[in-house]
């Protein structure tokens, strides 16, 4: 007894699914299911197309942001790219600093020869 009501219950179900599926072809594919009195193609409805459209989008970016973000080869891309930049940061203070005591050397040199050159002329 109650597997026939429970396949009468499935049948109820599936007639609310056919009627309703009836119901929406009878109103036609692109047609509000509501009428507003604010019918026309004014700039305050297309503002408001362009608005939802963009909200729209931005829902989606949104999605997608999120899904890249729990992805698992994203975050081994991101972390891989930011040891690479620790590196290359790394080496270019390497680089700046190996500069920046080749200058000073240089400087103590050109330093030391000025003074020889001074010392050399006083004797004189």
């Amino acid at each position: 007894m109650a597997n026939v009501h429970g396949h009468v219950q499935a049948q109820a179900g599936e007639q609310a699914k056919v009627t309703a599926e009836a119901e929406r072809r009878r109103s036609g594919p692109g047609q509000p299911k509501v009428i507003s009195s604010r019918s026309g193609s004014g700039p305050a409805r297309q503002a408001s197309a362009s608005l939802e459209r963009r909200m729209t989008m931005r829902g989606v970016e949104l999605v997608a942001l999120a899904h890249l973000l729990r992805d698992r080869r994203f975050q081994q891309s991101v972390i891989t790219g930011m040891i690479g930049l620790a590196a290359l940061v790394s080496m270019a203070r390497e680089v700046r600093a190996r500069g920046l005591a080749r200058l000073m050397a240089w400087d103590k040199r050109q330093d030391r020869r000025l003074q020889r050159t001074v010392a050399v002329r006083r004797r004189r």
